[in-house]
C-alpha cells in the first residue's frame, strides 16, 4: 500500500473507480448511440452516450416542465456543456421562452436516462458495501461528510468541466457552516471533497492540478514517448493533447522527433520546477488538511481512501474490481488501464473522469 499518494491521488481514483462502475451499469441500461457502435436499440433518436457528470451537472436538476437556463445553473452550482446535452438529445432548448431567456427541457430521451441514473445510483453505494464492507465505506463516509461539513463554499455535486489549462478556476457561493450539511450521495461527497483540495491547490499554482497530477508526474528530464502518456497517466489521448498543448506553449515541455515515428516528451527547467511545485504543494496541502480538519479525521479519511486504492495497480488496488464492464459497453472494447488517473478529467467531451 502505496501511502506516499498525496489525498487529492487518494481521492480522486476512488471517485473515478465509482464513477466507472456507474457509467458501465448505467450504459448498460440507457439507450444510447456511439460513433462506432451506433444506436443500441436501433432507434433514430438515442442519445449520445455521456457520463455520470452530466447527469448530475444537468439531468438531475430538470423537471419535465424545463427550468430557465440561469436557474439550471443556480441549481447545479456549475455549468453544463448545454450545447452538447442539446446536440446529443437530452434536452430541447427554447431561447423565446420568459421574455427571450433561455428555457431548456428534457426530452422524453432525457427522462427515461434520467431516471435510469438514479436508479443505478440507488444501487451503487449497497454495491460497494457488499464488495468491500459496510465498515469500510461508513468509515469512509463519516470521514468525508465530517471533511465537506466544514467547508464554507457551496460546492456543486459534482467536479465541474475543466477550463482552460484543464483548471478549475471557478467561482462558487459561500455557505453556512453551522446548517447542517444535507445528505450526499457518495459521489457527491468524493467530488466536494477533491474540489476544495482543487481550488486551495490552484489559487497560486503555475500549472492546474490535473495537469500535474497526470503529466507533469510522469515526465521528467529525460522524457517520455508521447505514446505511451495516456497509458502512463490513466486518461485518455484527447486529453494528455490538451495537457501537452498548454505545457508546450508556456515552454515547460518540449517535443521531439523519434525515429522512425512518433515523438518524445520532455520536460524543459521551467518544467521540472513545475513538477516540483506540484509535489511540494500537494505535500504541504496534506499538513494544512490536517491542522484544518483535526488529525483524527484526516487520518481515518486517509485510512479509508488507502484501503481502497491500495498501491494503484491492476494487482493490489481493491477499485480495480469495479472497473470490469459488461460485454456490451465501449470499455470493454479498449485495453485494461494500468492506472487510474490521478485527478479526474472531466471534459466538456461528455465529462467522463478519464478524458475518454
Amino acid at each position: 500500500m502505496d501511502s506516499s499518494f498525496p489525498l487529492s491521488t487518494l481521492l480522486s481514483q476512488t471517485l473515478v473507480a465509482f464513477t466507472i462502475e456507474v457509467d458501465n451499469e448505467a450504459e448498460h441500461r440507457i439507450p444510447h448511440r456511439t460513433a462506432k457502435s451506433g444506436p443500441s436499440d436501433g432507434s433514430r433518436d438515442a442519445p449520445w452516450l455521456v457520463s455520470l457528470a452530466m447527469y448530475l451537472n444537468c439531468l438531475k436538476h430538470l423537471p419535465a416542465e424545463g427550468l430557465a437556463v440561469e436557474e439550471l445553473y443556480r441549481q447545479a452550482k456549475t455549468r453544463t456543456n448545454l450545447p452538447g446535452m442539446l446536440r446529443w438529445r437530452y434536452v430541447d432548448v427554447d431561447s423565446k421562452a420568459f421574455e427571450g431567456k433561455d428555457f431548456v427541457r428534457p426530452t422524453p430521451r432525457g427522462l427515461s436516462a434520467k431516471a435510469a441514473w438514479e436508479t443505478v445510483l440507488e444501487e451503487m453505494e449497497p454495491r460497494w458495501r457488499d464488495r468491500f464492507g459496510s465498515g469500510l465505506i461508513s468509515a469512509l463516509r463519516d470521514a468525508l461528510t465530517g471533511v465537506v461539513a466544514q467547508l464554507r463554499l457551496d460546492l456543486p455535486d459534482c467536479l465541474p468541466i475543466l477550463g482552460y489549462g484543464l483548471s478549475n478556476k471557478h467561482k462558487f457561493g459561500q455557505r453556512d457552516p453551522d446548517v447542517p450539511l444535507p445528505y450526499c450521495s457518495l459521489p457527491t461527497l468524493l467530488s466536494k471533497a477533491p474540489l476544495a483540495y482543487t481550488i486551495g491547490y490552484e489559487a497560486h499554482a503555475q500549472v492546474s492540478l490535473a495537469i500535474g497530477s497526470n503529466v507533469l508526474r510522469v515526465c521528467g528530464k529525460d522524457g517520455v514517448k508521447l505514446r505511451d502518456l495516456p497509458t502512463l497517466s490513466g486518461t485518455s489521448k484527447e486529453s494528455v493533447a490538451m495537457a501537452v498543448g498548454f505545457l508546450e506553449r508556456r515552454e515547460f515541455l518540449v517535443r521531439e522527433p523519434l525515429e522512425p515515428r512518433g515523438h518524445l516528451v520532455r520536460l524543459t527547467e521551467s518544467g521540472l520546477e513545475a513538477r516540483n511545485e506540484y509535489l511540494r504543494r500537494t505535500a504541504a496541502a496534506e499538513k494544512e488538511w490536517e491542522v484544518r480538519f483535526g488529525s483524527k479525521l484526516y487520518r481515518d479519511l486517509r485510512a479509508a481512501l488507502e484501503a481502497l486504492v491500495g498501491d494503484g495497480t491492476p494487482e493490489n488496488s481493491p477499485l480495480f474490481e469495479c472497473l470490469v464492464p459488461y460485454p456490451d459497453n465501449w470499455r470493454a472494447k479498449v485495453p485494461r488501464p494500468i492506472t487510474l488517473p490521478h485527478y479526474p478529467l472531466v471534459l466538456h467531451r461528455g465529462g467522463y473522469p478519464d478524458g475518454s
